[in-house]
């Protein structure tokens, strides 16, 4: 990321207050996450902290800190989906891909992370594949789905 780029991403906001989390997530949306010098820049430009600035990147879950992969493969962690065994299923999409959640595969086309209940518990387990659910997986299914998205 340019500094000059960041520079110009930050003019389309008015520099107060209220224009960090807008930024923040412009800034994740283009980049695909906040660096440590992008947090810098935004706060010389809105007058904060890095302080400020990385508290509230770090309170949203969907804005991100390091490089994301092009998919993201989201893992409820919801208390339906935990009982039904999305630890098996996470393990099978690990052991698939050869990262752990939380981690980008070296390739960077696969993230793998937690997301909280999105009320689908009658699907349980649920994970996203994107913006596609997938409910009532198994950990069996992890290769074919996997296979659907790598075309």
């Amino acid at each position: 990321m340019e500094k000059i780029e960041l520079r110009a991403l930050l003019s389309e906001f008015p520099p107060q207050r209220g224009s960090l989390l807008p930024i923040l997530r412009e800034v994740d949306e283009t980049y695909g996450h906040v660096s440590e010098e992008a947090v810098d820049e935004i706060g010389d430009y809105l007058n904060l902290t890095a302080n400020q600035v990385f508290g509230v990147l770090t309170f949203y879950s969907e804005l991100r800190t390091k490089p994301h992969g092009e998919r993201t493969v989201k893992f409820c962690v919801g208390p339906a989906c935990y009982l039904k065994g999305i630890e098996k299923i996470e393990r099978a999409f690990e052991e698939k891909l050869g990262v752990r959640v939380g981690e980008t595969t070296p390739d960077g086309k696969f993230t793998l992370e937690p997301t909280h209940c999105n009320g689908t518990c009658a699907q349980s387990p649920m994970i996203y594949l994107d913006d596609t659910i997938y409910g009532q997986v198994k950990a069996e299914d992890a290769p074919k789905i996997l296979e659907e998205w790598q075309r």
